[in-house]
């Protein structure tokens, strides 16, 4: 089998974008990781180099996850899996942004109820 085959092999427009699925989920869901990792990269590179460097693993990761499932389960659930995991980190990624979001609007009201109570 040729790996270099547009058609058969691991290089293939439906295992790349099953990859990228898994990495973009990957990264979603581990954010916070990836946010320290590019926060520590930024002391020692420029911003620009060490956030490519921060999507270095995930995309390592996604690739070895994608091989894993299109070698026990075919293409087809691979790539869905992908998209699954992107949906579900979207999902948690939006959960995490409300909570901030909830967690900041608290906060000002807590200074508006203590001015209020000053006077």
């Amino acid at each position: 089998m040729d790996v270099w085959s547009w058609t058969h092999g691991w290089l293939n427009p439906i295992t790349i974008s099953g990859a990228s699925f898994w990495a973009l989920g990957m990264f979603w869901g581990w954010s916070t990781i990836a946010n320290r990792l590019t926060t520590e990269l930024e002391k020692a590179v420029h911003p620009a180099i060490a956030s490519l460097v921060a999507i270095v693993p995930f995309c390592l990761l996604a690739i070895g996850l994608e091989m894993f499932w299109e070698t026990y389960l075919g293409r087809s659930w691979a790539v869905s899996c992908g998209i699954l995991v992107c949906a579900g980190s979207g999902v948690l990624k939006l959960g995490e942004l409300d909570r901030q979001i909830q967690a900041e609007k608290e906060a000002e009201r807590r200074q508006q109820d203590e001015k209020r109570d000053r006077f």
